[in-house]
C-alpha cells in the first residue's frame, strides 16, 4: 500500500513526494521556511507501473505477473525486480505491506493519493 503522496507526470511517470522531515518539531518550525519541503523521487516507466499497482489489493506476485505481461522479459527476473524495488521503497517508508487477510484501514495504511 502506498504510504506517500505522489503525482502523475508526463507519459504517466510517477513522482513520489517524500517529506524531508517527519519530526513534529521540525515540521512545525523548520519546514515552512523551506522552498521545497519534500524530496521528489521520479520513477521510471517500470517503477511507475509497479507504484500504480500498489493499492493494497494486489499481491507482489500479481504485480510481477502484470509487469511481465506489460513489458515482457523473463517472469523469474520480473518477480526478483519487483521484490527488490518494493523492499527499497519499504525501507524508505514509501510503501507499507499489508498482511494477507488484513484490512488496510485497520492497520493504519490509509493509502496515499495522487495529486495529478
Amino acid at each position: 500500500m502506498r504510504a506517500r503522496r505522489w503525482i502523475a507526470g508526463e507519459e504517466d511517470q510517477v513522482t513520489v513526494l517524500i517529506p524531508k522531515f517527519t519530526n513534529r518539531w521540525l515540521v512545525r518550525w523548520f519546514v515552512p521556511l523551506l522552498a521545497k519541503p519534500e524530496v521528489r523521487l521520479r520513477l521510471d516507466e517500470r517503477g511507475s507501473f509497479v507504484w500504480r499497482q500498489c493499492d493494497g489489493t494486489v499481491t507482489v506476485r500479481e504485480i510481477a505477473d502484470r509487469l511481465f505481461r506489460q513489458f515482457g522479459g523473463d517472469a523469474g527476473p520480473a518477480l526478483e525486480q519487483v521484490v527488490h524495488f518494493m523492499r527499497r521503497l519499504t525501507r524508505a517508508d514509501t510503501l507499507t505491506f499489508i498482511p494477507p487477510g488484513a484490512d488496510a484501514e485497520s492497520i493504519g495504511a490509509g493509502g496515499a493519493t495522487s495529486e495529478g
